[in-house]
């Protein structure tokens, strides 16, 4: 196996974005304070402050197997820069009772892979329209995006508002759009917000496929072709997002929430949320919580949670149930991973075994309608996991099963870590047993081996180096060898 880095330029702006992470080392702040007599007065308190985060990574890995003539070889080089400036307000910034934020977060992400033939030493690269063995008219090598980029006036009584590009959370799921949010919580009892603006979505400003959420649809054509010669094709529309969400309540009794979220494109509703839940710590030992969704186009609950857990002394009691309908593009990668309708019930407990080392147990079950509910799928599983940490030293060893119609498999997993001053150095195996229930030629085991290394070079350089190999019966064996170095800088 080879890992071939050929010579190739780099764009400028990421040169210069290298260059701006390396030269970045201190922290500084600046004072803005004015007085006609400051010699009459005690010595003025800082009032605005600014600082510069920086990372800058470049990662090298190839994954070859015997079965296949194929070399996948990848360099990746990422950059993020991010800038937080906070102004006091008022006469006294020791009092102030205001304050704005902003925050600027930028990050380009730079790839260099090929595909690779061994037997004819001929790489092809998908960004290329002459190569049509691996031409891809979606493929990006160069990605920028502005992950944040918002200004936010902060006051009392949870005062906050902010315009700009933000993210945020409720139970459905994350959002990220361009636009306002304002939340108040004037008592301890109630908390209220609100929020609109138009959604990012890789067709936006800086918005790439890279920071897009799960269900993101990644469909925009390059410049260079035509949308007729691609008729599945078609650029994201502009959809936008607005909502509310409301808390009433303490958790030491029981604290209400509730939300509702919509999206519209110019075609009208695209989805729209609607949830209840409800949280209660009545003793610092209990908790229960627990939260329900409806898509209020199909009148559907698409998302349920409940959970109560007991924490005695050092041991761990653990009651989950959720039920989870997958809402996203079925041609996106999420479909692989969460295709039907779950519903799953967990009871888990942890405690000090003797020593250091800790013991858990965890027991699932699972039930999915794929279809309809004359065609209903269960299975069930369990695990096993152990834990050691004695002085530097860390180690796990994890067993699992699951039985079946829903995904036959079981596993022993474990590693161990050794952490220095500077750095640290791990080992790592799995053996895996698969069972295709459709598939009968997919039923497999698999092993893997690895090991691997991080250290810290200077107080801004990091260095980690993994490699691992793999054997199936359908992939024979596969070697992946991973390369990292990070710079961080803080101004």
């Amino acid at each position: 196996m080879r890992l071939a880095l050929r010579d190739r330029p780099l764009p400028r702006g990421v040169l210069l974005l290298a260059l701006g992470a390396a030269f970045g080392v201190s922290e500084a702040q600046a004072q803005t304070w004015t007085s006609d007599a400051p010699t009459a007065r005690d010595e003025p308190a800082e009032r605005s402050f600014w600082q510069l985060d920086s990372d800058a990574s470049f990662t090298a890995y190839a994954i070859a197997s015997t079965l296949s003539p194929v070399v996948f070889e990848r360099r990746r080089f990422v950059e993020t820069l991010g800038l937080r400036h906070v102004l006091l307000l008022g006469d006294d910034p020791r009092e102030a009772r205001y304050r704005i934020e902003t925050s600027v977060a930028l990050r380009v992400d730079q790839d260099f892979g090929q595909d690779c033939l061994r037997n004819r030493d001929v790489c092809y690269d998908p960004v290329v329209p002459s190569d049509d063995l691996v031409y891809q008219p979606l493929a990006r090598r160069t990605r920028l995006d502005v992950p944040t980029f918002h200004v936010e006036l902060q006051g009392p009584r949870g005062l906050r508002v902010r315009a700009g590009r933000q993210v945020a959370m409720d139970a459905a799921g994350m959002f990220r759009f361009d636009g306002a949010r304002a939340a108040v919580a004037p008592f301890e009892w109630l908390a209220v917000s609100a929020q609109g603006g138009r959604q990012v979505r890789p067709g936006s400003f800086a918005g790439s496929p890279g920071l897009g959420v799960q269900g993101s649809i990644h469909l925009v054509l390059p410049e260079s072709l035509a949308p007729s010669d691609y008729a599945y094709v078609a650029e994201p529309p502009r959809t936008f997002v607005y909502g509310g969400a409301a808390e009433l309540g303490v958790e030491r009794v029981v604290r209400l929430r509730g939300f509702a979220r919509e999206l519209r494109d110019d075609d009208g509703l695209v989805l729209s949320y609607a949830g209840v839940g409800a949280t209660s710590r009545p003793h610092r030992a209990l908790l229960l919580r627990g939260d329900l969704v409806w898509e209020l186009g199909d009148r559907e609950l698409v998302e349920a949670y409940g959970e109560a857990s007991v924490h005695l002394a050092d041991t761990t009691t653990r009651v989950r149930v959720r039920h989870h309908v997958p809402r996203f593009d079925h041609g996106s990668i999420w479909g692989f991973f969460d295709p039907v309708p779950v519903s799953q019930l967990e009871v888990a407990f942890d405690a000090p075994a003797m020593g250091d080392v800790r013991l858990g147990v965890i027991g699932r079950a699972r039930r999915s309608a794929p279809g309809d509910e004359n065609t209903v799928e269960r299975d069930a599983g369990g695990e096993l996991w152990g834990r050691l940490q004695r002085g530097a030293w860390r180690a796990e060893l994890r067993g699992f099963l699951w039985a079946g119609s829903l995904s036959p498999v079981a596993a022993v997993l474990g590693e161990s870590r050794r952490v220095f001053a500077r750095g640290a150095v791990w080992a790592r195996a799995s053996v895996w047993r698969f069972d295709d229930p459709w598939r009968a030629e997919r039923d497999t085991n698999s092993v893997s081996v690895a090991l691997g290394g991080a250290f810290q070079l200077t107080r801004a350089t990091r260095f980690a180096l993994d490699a691992e190999w793999a054997h199936s019966a359908l992939v024979r064996h596969r070697l992946r060898v991973l390369f990292s170095f990070l710079v961080r800088a803080w101004k």
